[in-house]
Order: C-alpha cells, then sequence, then structure tokens
C-alpha cells in the first residue's frame, strides 16, 4: 500500500465553511474524477482560537528546550 499526504489550508478565514467546501470538492475528485477505489481522507482540528495559543505556546517552550 502506498502513502501520498497533501494539505490544504485556507488562510484567515474565520469561518469553517471553507473547509467544508475544501473537503467536499477533495472527497467529490477521488470519488468521482480519479476513481479510486479505496481512500480515506484524515481531518486534522487544532481547536478553537484558545486552544490554538495554548498549543502554540506549548509548541514553543518544546522546541526551544530540544534546541538549547
Amino acid at each position: 500500500m502506498k502513502f501520498y499526504q497533501f494539505n490544504i489550508e485556507s488562510i484567515g478565514v474565520a469561518s469553517i465553511s471553507e473547509d467544508v467546501s475544501v473537503i467536499c470538492m477533495l472527497d467529490r475528485l477521488f470519488q468521482e474524477k480519479l476513481v479510486l477505489p479505496e481512500y480515506a481522507l484524515q481531518i486534522n482540528f487544532l481547536g478553537i482560537v484558545q486552544e490554538r495559543v495554548a498549543h502554540k505556546k506549548a509548541l514553543h517552550e518544546f522546541l526551544e528546550k530540544i534546541a538549547s
């Protein structure tokens, strides 16, 4: 089995409607145009704004530790 990955990001969009649109577009592409017999869309979610701020802070602290 082969594994391929790519990312699509909507930057500066406050609504998740753009994300939904991209997910639906990819699903249709895989089903209707590429006619893939088997595939999976794996979706990552970084949470609400407050959770992302906390995650960014923790990640920065972690990276600072391993860099020194």
